[in-house]
């Protein structure tokens, strides 16, 4: 679709295989930047509990045993690719503006074959992007849920 192209954002497996919850990460999720939370709260435990349940059928399936890749935040954080203010932005390297036409068989013997050509305009498919902020605003994003959480009760 000639414009919807333009807006779309592709995170390959590459770019979610760069983000492996290792035990730093996982302590920080679990506790926080630093560990400076004494307890743990109910939100931190459930992410942290979903990154465990991840690194086991990781580690026992696909032998990754440094901890799970995470797909669903790095795509989600694609939309602060954009985001105006620089503390809250996480950059993606899209080689100074590169963009590919994508083209995805839909019937036939190749079905789900995905085919992918340079293009002046077109789907934007990073290499990679700011891990370090990356993690940084997933610890925040985990504060501000607690924040809420708390506001609530």
């Amino acid at each position: 679709n000639p414009v919807l192209q333009p807006k779309t954002v592709l995170i390959p497996l590459d770019v979610t295989h760069q983000v492996f919850a290792t035990k730093e990460e996982q302590e920080m999720v679990l506790h926080g930047t630093f560990g400076r939370r004494k307890t743990t709260s109910n939100v931190r435990r459930m992410y942290h509990d979903l990154l465990m349940f991840f690194g086991k059928t990781y580690a026992d399936v696909f032998g990754l045993k440094d901890g799970p890749p995470l797909h669903d935040p790095v795509a989600v954080a694609v939309l602060v690719h954009d985001c105006p203010d620089v503390s809250t932005r996480i950059s993606f390297d899209d080689h100074g503006g590169e963009r590919w036409d994508v083209q995805v068989e839909l019937a036939g013997d190749e079905i789900g074959r995905t085919r992918i050509v340079p293009a002046k305009t077109g789907i934007m498919i990073p290499r990679s992007f700011d891990l370090k902020h990356f993690w940084r605003a997933l610890n925040e994003c985990l504060d501000t849920v607690e924040e809420k959480l708390a506001d609530e009760q």
